[in-house]
């Protein structure tokens, strides 16, 4: 399985910490896992991220 997070904001450190925990906890399961930052748009390859919407099995926004 895939998994594509894309964060929508700068979270916190204490968000983070969760977040990552909750990552590596998948990622121990052997699951794949992306985590794009779009709050900083000026980086973005659209296309590349719009392929890769399509190509993994859960996209997650948070």
């Amino acid at each position: 399985m895939k998994i594509l997070y894309l964060m929508k904001e700068k979270y916190d450190d204490d968000f983070l910490k969760s977040f990552k925990y909750i990552i590596d906890a998948q990622i121990a399961e052997g699951i794949e896992v992306l985590t794009i930052n779009l709050y900083d748009g000026e980086n973005i390859d659209y296309t590349s991220l719009t392929d890769k919407i399509f190509s993994y099995d859960r996209v997650v926004c948070v």
